[in-house]
């Protein structure tokens, strides 16, 4: 089960009345960031604090969050405090400034990186672009969130800084400004990723908190992180709900949704890959349920960072294998799909631990001879 209550447990007891919890519009850990947030203010005063994205966004995820029977049923709710520190400069002449320092940094490492570009003139133009502009804006923007958290950390008293997810810059900065003002922080992982997984290479937070004892160990042996220093706590992402009835609960939610009852459904939770693979191995998947010859659903679910120019994607390979009467790209929620579903299809995701957690069969697609999960 999904409990914080070790993590509470240790903070210093003469401030354990207040943490803070920083999240931002990231749409794959919002909603498990929140719900962290108020699992840990059934027993301490918490501040969220908003990092980057657009705020209705935050809202709908405490109102959605609010309405999770698991939470009420342990105590109650009480909403945060949030704390919208999010807005970004607009200085241009700042931005000039830093632009030209960065040029002058990186002048000695930009003819190797050069000789790697080749001849291929859009990746030498981006790779332009990015040290003109949008690297040094990336980098101001930075130092400015650096500066609101140094500010935040030096005025309020917390007993620690969890943050959720630490991959991306604007929260990690607050695990810096933690540092530096003696405040322990916290790395909240609800999505049970391992040293593996092609966007983490460090874990730079004094704790963390984990889904399982493999996870500890990892952690540990990559992360640099000892044992002592992780926290058991589940994950709200991989929960049965109350009650759980396997088949009762997939005849109930085919009705829902509309999805016939006796049909086989076949339910692919994608993930954001180079195309490359991504055409190779949404193809096979599509070419498979074709080939079947039998009546059966494949229901296309793509990943929350995707974008239409990847769904058009998917309903164009639908339609050169003449996939149509039989698949279909969706928005409906993973979980109400997977319960729905005979199968489910991921290439890399903790989609599979939640399937396998409700009693569904899961297939994991990839390359043959591809290192998983790195190269995807």
């Amino acid at each position: 089960p999904f409990s914080l209550q070790a993590v509470v447990e240790g903070a210093p007891r003469e401030h354990a009345s207040r943490i803070a919890v920083t999240t931002s519009g990231n749409r794959a850990y919002l909603s498990s960031s929140v719900q962290a947030a108020l699992a840990l203010g059934r027993s301490h005063d918490v501040d969220l604090i908003w990092t980057h994205g657009r705020l209705d966004a935050l809202q709908d995820a405490l109102e959605a969050a609010q309405k999770n029977g698991l939470l009420a049923s342990e105590g109650g709710i009480r909403v945060p405090r949030i704390l919208a520190l999010n807005k970004d400069p607009t200085s241009r002449r700042v931005q000039r400034v830093l632009s030209r320092l960065l040029r002058v940094q990186v002048a000695e490492d930009r003819a190797p990186i050069e000789a790697v570009l080749g001849e291929d003139i859009a990746l030498r133009a981006m790779f332009d672009s990015e040290m003109r502009s949008d690297l040094p804006d990336f980098l101001m923007r930075l130092f400015v969130q650096f500066g609101r958290a140094e500010r935040l950390l030096a005025e309020e008293d917390y007993a620690a800084v969890l943050v959720c997810p630490v991959r991306e810059p604007r929260n990690a900065v607050y695990v810096s400004a933690a540092r530096k003002a003696g405040i322990p922080s916290l790395t909240f992982e609800p999505h049970c990723l391992n040293s593996a997984y092609c966007r983490y290479s460090s874990v730079l937070t004094d704790f963390a908190a984990l889904y399982n004892d493999y996870f500890v160990r990892e952690y540990a042996e990559n992360f640099s992180l000892s044992a002592d220093r992780s926290f058991i706590v589940g994950s709200p992402r991989i929960l049965r709900p109350p009650a759980y009835d396997p088949k009762w609960s997939r005849r109930e939610r085919r009705a829902e949704l509309g999805i016939p009852a006796d049909l086989p459904v076949v339910v692919l939770a994608t993930q954001p890959m180079p195309a490359i693979h991504t055409e190779t191995v949404f193809r096979d998947v599509v070419r498979a349920v074709v080939s079947l010859g039998r009546p059966v659903r494949l229901y296309v679910k793509p990943h929350p960072e995707e974008n239409e120019a990847d769904r058009a994607l998917y309903r164009t390979i639908i339609r050169q294998e003449s996939g149509t009467a039989t698949c279909s790209v969706v928005d409906i929620d993973v979980k109400d799909l997977m319960i729905a579903s005979d199968l489910v299809v991921v290439y890399y995701s903790v989609t599979a631990l939640e399937a396998a957690v409700l009693e569904r069969n899961v297939l994991i697609a990839g390359r043959r001879g591809e290192p998983y999960p790195m190269a995807y």
